[in-house]
């Protein structure tokens, strides 16, 4: 019936009949496989009766079910070819959505500044007094971004932006995950800023709303994870242990959720006891190599950089030179791959150290 020139009846049914398909791709208890197929069925019907606000609607479906399938390349595309179409035909809020979308996939692939162009270019278009999860969680990943680049006080800013526009919305699963990950990233901030026991505070204000949501724990442990961390910079070596240890120790109820984590916790313990002068060389030193298995085998490269360069840092300050170039080396190829500008510059500075003259 769409061959010709569509008439407004026919235009009426196919609109229903792709909100339909949308309706059922919402649907998270069908296959992840099943809604992908249901989405191009209603992308096919879009591409026949052609209105662009249609097509765009359907995209913006499309995209998301590329992501539930984990295929990034399509996903990136679809928004691509989206915000092509929303700006040829000034759609304000499909010019933001599909931003957004683009900026969340460069800052997990680590192209920052690429991310915050996107970003950037999705807040232009947020309405002046919109209050949306989307409009937060764009403002949080700004916030992160400018973290990673060291520009604290605007990370800071733009966090508390994320929290204000949180308060305003239904506080949701979805918006109560982002408040606990904002609340985590204000710590962070604080810490590397040396306001440790503000660090503390924000971790706990990040594991309160975790509390509140259903399936919050996975929140709730790295914000302990994190409080750890603190306490070591804290000096509080005992304390910080206390934590760890009984984080290691709850590893079958968090191994699902993140399965690279436990790698994470025992680079972690390896570190505070090194801080503490008080360890076993060869114990720390399976410690670190442990760590660094668990996360090449759970796809976590940023958590195998951090053994390889934590345990090059341990054989440095033991005058094992030959391991801190094997082990250095590593880790800048490997930051190399996968962009990792302060690894590589930690690696570099490491090579610095037993080859002088020649790195750097």
């Amino acid at each position: 019936m769409f061959c010709c020139q569509i008439n407004a009846q026919d235009l009426l049914s196919a609109n229903k009949t792709i909100d339909s398909l949308i309706d059922i791709c919402r649907n998270s208890k069908r296959s992840a496989a099943e809604r992908l197929f249901l989405a191009r069925k209603a992308q096919g019907i879009a591409s026949l009766i052609d209105v662009d606000s249609i097509t765009l609607k359907v995209g913006r479906t499309l995209a998301l079910m590329h992501l539930d399938n984990d295929d990034l390349d399509s996903y990136v595309r679809v928004n691509s070819q989206n915000l092509e179409l929303a700006t040829r035909i000034s759609d304000s809020f499909s010019i933001s959505a599909a931003s957004a979308n683009l900026g969340s996939y460069y800052r997990l692939v680590q192209q920052n500044d690429t991310a915050f162009y996107f970003l950037n270019n999705a807040l232009k278009y947020y309405g002046t007094n919109e209050y949306s999860l989307s409009k937060a969680t764009t403002f949080y990943i700004i916030a992160d971004i400018q973290h990673v680049a060291k520009i604290y006080d605007g990370a800071e800013v733009d966090a508390i932006k994320s929290l204000e526009i949180i308060n305003e919305i239904e506080q949701t699963e979805n918006a109560l995950d982002l408040a606990s990950s904002v609340y985590n990233l204000l710590a962070i901030i604080s810490k590397d800023i040396g306001e440790f026991e503000q660090a503390i505070e924000y971790y706990n204000k990040s594991i309160d709303i975790a509390k509140r949501m259903e399936n919050g724990y996975i929140n709730i442990v790295y914000a302990r994870n994190n409080i750890a961390n603190t306490y070591r910079s804290l000096g509080n070596f005992d304390r910080s242990l206390y934590i760890l240890n009984n984080l290691k120790s709850e590893k079958g109820n968090y191994i699902a959720l993140d399965s690279s984590f436990y790698g994470t916790i025992l680079n972690n313990i390896a570190l505070t006891k090194v801080a503490s002068g008080n360890f076993d060389y060869d114990e720390i030193v399976a410690t670190y190599k442990e760590a660094e298995n668990i996360s090449l085998e759970y796809e976590y490269p940023n958590g195998a950089l951090n053994a390889l360069l934590d345990l090059s840092d341990l054989y440095l300050q033991f005058e094992q030179y030959d391991s801190v170039m094997k082990y250095a080396s590593e880790s800048l190829k490997m930051a190399t791959e996968f962009s990792s500008n302060e690894a590589k510059q930690r690696a570099l500075m490491l090579l610095s150290e037993v080859t002088p003259g020649e790195q750097g």
